[in-house]
């Protein structure tokens, strides 16, 4: 038996067909895969509706008591400071947490922050507070000192703070007045 000879334009036809078989298969495949990814979208997002549905109309949301929510309205309220005994407060708390650090305060001030504001109608706003500690001072102390004034309620933020080392011992450093934001009502 002789065997036949591929001539060239054969082959390229057995390739052009091929070639489109692909296309249609490839083109087919993407279009299944479309509509099977569409359909998943969609069972996705009413699963998410029936599960937001579950959760705003659950029986704890809605069996919150009034109990609880002035425990929670105390516990929001004694993260931001009373405007009308600011002063004493911030100044009170500043300096036992100072107290507690080792470190002296020389000097502590409270500006009238009026341009910031969380909320638009102007219920919580922001207040500058300056602070000038003693220098110089042991590094470890001034740590437990930020620490204590960052981590303690009323919240009260650390905004600027520059520190320089001294000669005088290893350890200590100078500390330039360090600005501070509270939150008033």
């Amino acid at each position: 038996m002789k065997s036949e000879e591929i001539k060239p334009k054969f082959l390229r036809n057995m390739l052009l067909v091929i070639i489109f078989i692909l296309l249609a298969v490839s083109g087919f495949g993407f279009y299944r895969a479309q509509d099977m990814i569409s359909q998943l979208v969609i069972e996705a997002n009413s699963v998410a509706s029936q599960k937001a549905d579950l959760v705003t109309n659950s029986p704890e949301i809605s069996s919150i008591s009034d109990a609880e929510t002035k425990k929670l309205a105390d516990k929001a309220s004694s993260l931001i400071y009373n405007a009308a005994t600011l002063q004493s407060s911030i100044k009170n708390d500043l300096n036992s947490y100072a107290a507690s650090a080792g470190i002296d305060i020389t000097d502590i001030s409270v500006q009238n922050n009026t341009l910031t504001s969380i909320y638009k109608n102007g219920a919580v706003k922001s207040e500058k507070v300056i602070v000038t500690l003693g220098s110089p001072l042991r590094f470890t102390s001034l740590m437990k000192f930020l620490k204590s004034v960052e981590t303690n309620a009323p919240k009260i933020q650390i905004t600027s703070l520059e520190l320089n080392n001294t000669n005088a011992n290893i350890g200590d450093v100078a500390v330039r007045p360090i600005t501070m934001e509270v939150y008033v009502k």
